[in-house]
């Protein structure tokens, strides 16, 4: 079988996954086990950057373009909604994989495309993946990140593995200005850090969506955003 022609099934093994209907709101892996075996670790990637395309449809469609100018809350809801909803599949995905769904997402965090990375990342910061052991490869992706939402993303992988560093700093340029009681107990900062975690991914979707547009918060004028010629 030629490569083209293997991509498109591929393609069209993952378009399958995603879209067709899942009992009960289940992500049914059986869709793709077959193609898991016959494709092998590829799908992974091809997963992720599924989920940033449609996400950049989504945020291109003329009626969410509209909405994120006059109503915006309401199309952030939506993305966020979506996004989520891919993201629950990718997860199930990458999670029969076991131990080599790991090494996946480590090589991907190198991926060009910035948005694949960083969805990479943030499946990267859940417990389940942490063996091998990602720190260093997330401390060494986060040095040569340039978007402001894949160093989030990054830095919340590294912060649910005891490094927090990179997260307070981000999220505290970002996400909120530390509040008085953070700046008097110190020790504090644990808390706000733990509040801003669940948020992380509203951002990267949002990011993703508007290419990189939507992003209004405290630090908007150091938001960075990679762009691309597509």
């Amino acid at each position: 079988m030629d490569n083209e022609k293997a991509m498109q099934e591929v393609t069209a093994a993952i378009e399958r996954y995603f879209n067709e209907p899942k009992p009960d709101g289940e992500c049914n892996i059986s869709i793709i086990r077959e193609n898991i075996q016959r494709y092998g670790a590829v799908l992974i990637p091809m997963g992720f950057a599924y989920i940033a395309d449609k996400l950049r449809q989504i945020g291109r469609s003329k009626t969410v373009s509209m909405s994120l100018l006059y109503e915006p809350r309401r199309s952030s809801e939506y993305i966020i909604s979506q996004g989520n909803r891919l993201m629950v599949c990718q997860l199930s995905l990458v999670t029969e994989y076991g131990e080599e769904g790991t090494e996946v997402l480590i090589k991907t965090l190198g991926a060009t495309d910035e948005d694949v990375a960083e969805l990479a990342a943030y499946i990267l910061a859940g417990p389940q993946f942490a063996y091998p052991d990602p720190l260093p490869h997330l401390r060494s992706a986060f040095q040569s990140a340039y978007g402001s939402a894949y160093k989030l993303a990054l830095a919340l992988a590294m912060y649910t593995r005891g490094d927090k560093k990179q997260f307070k700093n981000l999220v505290f340029q970002f996400l909120m200005k530390p509040p008085l009681w953070v700046r008097l107990i110190p020790f504090m900062d644990d808390y706000a850090l733990a509040q801003a975690a669940p948020r992380i991914f509203n951002t990267i979707a949002l990011d993703i969506a508007s290419d990189g547009r939507a992003y209004d918060g405290p630090g908007e004028a150091h938001w960075k955003k990679k762009q691309y010629n597509d």
